[in-house]
């Protein structure tokens, strides 16, 4: 018989390795097709996992998609040193930027593959929305006498952020990462000197 530590842990493991698979599955159709047209059977049998196996797990394929979303949210966290201890806003806001570029270099075949099929919309859905709970949870955790509300200065540079990054996703060839953060660097520098 096994002890209840290791039940637990197997199904742990069962239901990360489900998920995964199913988000996987889930990413690689999106790279097909439209998010309209996949279905969760689509996603099942991609992910070769019975549709009650889905349901146990997700409401549907939006609440997956937001678990998606969460899980490149955590892979940014992951990535970066986001314990260091930032002196400014702007130092933060750059780890951020840098990491998330990294996270688009490295997926930009995916990325624009799931934007052909979809819309530029669901990217900036991708990216605004794992950039400005990200910020504004860094903000929170680090600074602590800001002059604004912290949800207006994450949404105002997650917007900036989002566009550019859009904008770099398409046009790589334009401006290297190196040359886009010290853009960003200057930009900011001018804006996050009065929070």
């Amino acid at each position: 018989m096994l002890d209840t530590n290791t039940k637990k842990d197997k199904e742990d493991l069962r239901t990360r390795r489900t998920k995964k698979f199913l988000s996987l599955a889930f990413i690689e159709l999106l790279e097909k097709d439209s998010m309209e047209k996949i279905s969760v059977q689509d996603i099942c049998d991609k992910a070769m996992v019975h549709r009650t196996t889905f349901y146990k797990h997700f409401n549907d394929k939006y609440d997956l998609f937001t678990y998606i979303l969460e899980r490149i949210r955590e892979e940014l966290f992951t990535e970066s040193d986001f314990d260091n201890k930032f002196t400014t806003p702007q130092e933060l806001y750059m780890q951020l930027a840098g990491t998330a570029l990294d996270f688009i270099e490295r997926n930009r075949t995916k990325l624009l593959n799931v934007i052909k099929n979809n819309s530029q919309q669901l990217a900036s859905e991708i990216f605004y929305s794992t950039m400005e709970i990200s910020l504004r949870t860094l903000l929170e955790r680090t600074q602590k006498n800001t002059k604004l509300p912290l949800s207006v200065v994450s949404n105002f540079f997650t917007g900036g952020f989002t566009a550019l990054a859009i904008w770099w996703l398409y046009n790589p060839q334009k401006v290297n990462k190196t040359q886009l953060l010290e853009y960003i660097k200057i930009i900011i520098n001018e804006n996050m000197q009065k929070i």
